[in-house]
């Protein structure tokens, strides 16, 4: 009974401090315990070279292989007749073959298919989506510094043109298509979605079903932009073009996010900023000085990103990431 007692005494000393700590500690242990596993997991992939033997629509491929001819399914390629790819067979298993991007003929791994609206680069004070119109697209905005009346135009790409203003009574905005965009293979239209006039304003696009954005261009201050395209699913290549830092959470969760383009003036990568972006293999930057915590956290094919001698790491910054090799610049 005494020692029940005592055993009460220490729980009730427990502070809200005390129990985050164990629930980080608790946490931590399970990703290393999965990452380990992951590590020794029996897994065995045969790696052949082939040539795309025939172009088929709707991302769908011939090659020939050992003798016989397959056809391959590769969202989102852009392959040519006679390209040269490295196709991957899980555990030898023929019928669930796929082509392996960072082993094929396009080093930088990705690159928006031909059939695609150009994205033209977002102009000084604005931003550039490429969208579809499978789904209703949703922008959030709120003031950027917390504090005073914001404004902007949205250019919703289907000669629809919208001011919107702290005044709104609902800051988040959607839109649906109906009529114009650009028709590609898979059904969908393709609509450029334009937001400028920004005055004290940001805006995230993170809100479920998270679909729509194929691409996007920035081209204004996003570092009080958190969570801006977190948990994004559609969403695949991402150009920041000024700015000095990403903020906490800007893609996180963006699993079919392959190509990051930053300008040369982004030093700082905050907390979480691109963790968990699972198809993420390219990032084009500059002399990274900073890394914030689990900024990059389980990018399992992140191969390569520049970063100063003296860069500043926060924990678990590239945990998870196994296929990467940081360059010193």
């Amino acid at each position: 009974m005494a020692e029940d007692k005592k055993n009460q005494t220490q729980d009730k000393d427990l502070t809200m401090d005390d129990m985050q700590k164990i629930s980080d500690s608790i946490a931590k242990n399970n990703k290393k315990t999965t990452l380990e596993f992951i590590d020794k997991a029996s897994y065995t992939k045969t790696f052949v070279k082939c040539k795309i033997t025939e172009v088929l629509g709707n991302y769908n491929y011939k090659v020939w292989v050992n003798g016989a001819e397959y056809t391959i399914k590769c969202e989102d390629s852009d392959f040519s007749i006679s390209d040269l790819v490295t196709v991957i067979v899980p555990n030898n298993n023929w019928s669930n073959m796929y082509i392996d991007f960072k082993k094929g003929t396009n080093s930088e791994g990705w690159a928006r298919p031909k059939e695609w609206l150009t994205l033209p680069p977002a102009l000084t004070g604005e931003i550039t989506m490429l969208v579809n119109n499978a789904t209703q697209i949703y922008i959030f905005f709120n003031q950027k510094d917390g504090i005073s009346p914001w404004s902007c135009t949205v250019d919703w790409g289907d000669g629809i043109i919208e001011n919107y203003n702290n005044n709104d009574s609902n800051w988040g905005k959607t839109h649906s298509y109906t009529t114009g965009g650009h028709q590609i293979s898979n059904g969908t239209k393709q609509y450029i979605v334009t937001i400028k006039n920004m005055v004290n304003c940001r805006c995230n696009c993170n809100k479920l079903p998270n679909l729509g954005i194929l691409l996007a261009s920035i081209n204004c201050d996003i570092s009080t932009f958190e969570m801006m395209f977190e948990a994004h699913k559609e969403l695949c290549q991402i150009d920041v073009l000024c700015g000095a830092s990403l903020p906490k959470d800007f893609c996180s969760f963006c699993f079919s996010l392959k190509r990051l383009n930053l300008a040369s003036t982004i030093l700082s990568i905050g907390e979480s900023a691109c963790s968990n972006c699972l198809a993420l293999y390219y990032i084009n930057s500059g002399k990274l000085t900073s890394v914030g915590k689990q900024a990059f956290a389980y990018n399992y094919g992140l191969n390569k990103i520049s970063l100063v001698s003296n860069c500043v790491i926060g924990e678990d910054a590239f945990i998870g990431c196994p296929s990467l090799h940081p360059t010193p610049v």
